[in-house]
């Protein structure tokens, strides 16, 4: 999956889109720069595993329910 963010110069980013092919995100890339750029930002991406978003952490939660 490819995440792709706004960034602007003091490293604040914003997320605006998840590709999970990277012929998809190629092919809006130039739409993402426009509107970047428009806004006074540029585009970064990263890329990650789809199952990064469902790592829970276990101790975390036991915390917050008393567990």
């Amino acid at each position: 999956m490819i995440v792709a963010y706004f960034q602007c110069e003091n490293w604040h980013t914003e997320e605006v889109a998840r590709f999970a092919e990277g012929e998809v995100y190629m092919a809006c890339l130039p739409a993402l720069e426009k509107l970047a750029k428009e806004g006074g930002m540029f585009v970064t991406e990263v890329e990650r595993d789809h199952t990064q978003d469902l790592t829970i952490d276990i101790d975390a939660d036991e915390e917050v329910n008393g567990g």
